[in-house]
């Protein structure tokens, strides 16, 4: 409600000014001044302000908290398929929950190789984020979208796919 003051006090002087010429030359300066000032004193509070910079401190006497383990997520029927254009390729496969808590989403890497002659050599790597909100026990079937630098000068031959499962989420 303080904020009502200054309101007034501006709506004040925007009238004199409006209907007094000599108060307009005088209070256009100091109204510029003092919204300078303003400005200023705004900026200084704030880069000096550390209370949103102090660090959190974790208690030290926290009980683990059990996760899911990414080897109790269980994929199958991984099928990764070349789309247009190129660079783009159309991942599906069935996820599993095999833990005993709810799963929330995961981070998928996957990682494309070409191994011609069981040489392997990474063409490259993207992440999926998957939301699946599952159950103990429950499974579903993910679409992903995936994009991976392949040069049309020297495409793959004999591409190998890899993945791995990163930054699990559980329900609470």
């Amino acid at each position: 409600m303080i904020w009502i003051i200054p309101a007034l006090a501006g709506l004040l002087v925007v009238y004199l000014a409006a209907r007094f010429s000599r108060f307009r030359r005088f209070s256009e300066p100091v109204v510029s001044v003092a919204v300078a000032a303003g400005l200023i004193s705004a900026f200084i509070v704030w880069w000096t302000d550390d209370a949103g910079k102090a660090p959190i401190k974790e208690p030290q006497n926290t009980v683990a908290i059990s996760a899911i383990l990414p080897e109790n997520i269980a994929i199958t029927d991984l099928v990764v398929a070349q789309g247009s254009p190129a660079t783009t390729h159309h991942l599906s496969a069935t996820i599993r929950n095999n833990s005993n808590l709810g799963l929330d989403y995961f981070t998928l890497v996957v990682t494309m190789q070409d191994c011609p002659n069981d040489v392997c050599m990474q063409i490259g790597q993207d992440e999926a984020l998957v939301f699946a909100r599952l159950g103990p026990g429950q499974s579903e079937t993910i679409r992903k979208t995936l994009t991976f630098r392949v040069s049309s000068l020297s495409p793959p031959t004999a591409v190998r796919w890899g993945y791995r499962i990163e930054k699990i989420r559980t329900t609470r």
